[in-house]
């Protein structure tokens, strides 16, 4: 009996405790060795960048507010050339598309994808990646000094 007592104890506490291993703490995450950074296969979040990439608009900036003018400059660019698809017009509607892009150590859009819950309307995921991919070359964003390539995420809006 005890020892039935002490199975079922441990098949409770077994799952309990892999439950508890699924949150990461930061502290547990590796970092890799000081002098290991390689700018050349490095893609770096934008949230983390040092130095974001820059649109000629951006040119004197630095810091937060050159992440923020990226991001400013980047919605205007988008609002002004996003061409909502004409065969949807007469249904009238509203979407997003979430669009993941790289900017690579020269300064162009590459790796451009995209995710959308209307998958029967994939002319809204091809008007989101012409828009992205026809982004102006921009000044590459830099870690630690050196250019490196960064991931950045838009969600675009689609409304009549």
């Amino acid at each position: 009996m005890k020892k039935q007592f002490i199975y079922f104890v441990l098949l409770l506490a077994i799952p309990f405790s892999m439950l508890s291993q699924t949150h990461i703490d930061i502290e547990d995450v590796e970092v890799e060795e000081e002098g290991s950074f390689d700018p050349k296969k490095a893609v770096v979040p934008f949230a983390v960048v040092t130095e974001a990439p820059r649109f000629r608009k951006c040119k004197k900036i630095t810091g937060k507010e050159l992440k923020e003018c990226f991001e400013k400059t980047l919605d205007a660019y988008i609002s002004k050339t996003l061409v909502y698809p004409k065969e949807y017009k007469t249904e009238a509607i509203e979407t997003k598309v979430y669009v993941i892009f790289n900017i690579d150590r020269e300064g162009k859009i590459v790796k451009i994808r995209t995710r959308s819950k209307r998958k029967d309307k994939e002319l809204f995921e091809k008007e989101a990646i012409r828009v992205i991919s026809n982004i102006p070359k921009l000044k590459p964003a830099r870690q630690k000094g050196e250019k490196v390539t960064v991931s950045y995420s838009k969600v675009i809006y689609f409304s009549l």
